[in-house]
């Protein structure tokens, strides 16, 4: 089964892009500024598996219909890259690409360009409440 042998990718798109996450994570300006708050707020290890397995998964022989139908229906991703002009190839390589370039950041503001909790919530959005 395509989760057993991504096992990162599957918990980060059901963490991060579950059917609410543009309603849960409205300090997100974008899907890659939620690609850098989790991969800011969990281990690098964990981390460079995701972002290896994103480069693994898309190197990967299958058609963008196949890819489309293993996002949707076995990696539970409630994304849909084409509505930003994105097949999920290409959407997939800018989230490796962003946590990359997280990885070399300690701080997480330096990241997401947003401070954020332990939940993924910007310092701004907890005054507000």
């Amino acid at each position: 089964m395509i989760r057993d042998e991504f096992p990162e990718l599957y918990q980060f798109l059901g963490l991060c892009y579950h059917q609410d996450w543009d309603i849960t994570c409205p300090d997100y300006p974008d899907t890659l500024a939620a690609a850098a708050a989790y991969a800011t707020m969990n281990p690098a290890t964990s981390v460079r598996r995701l972002r290896d397995e994103i480069v693994a998964f898309i190197a990967r022989p299958f058609s963008g219909v196949q890819v489309r139908e293993i996002m949707l229906h076995d990696l539970r991703c409630e994304y849909l890259p084409e509505a930003d002009g994105m097949t999920y190839s290409e959407w997939l390589g800018r989230v490796a690409a962003r946590i990359s370039e997280c990885l070399q950041y300690s701080d997480p503001k330096d990241c997401t360009g947003t401070e954020l909790d332990g939940n993924g919530v910007s310092d701004d959005r907890q005054a507000d409440e």
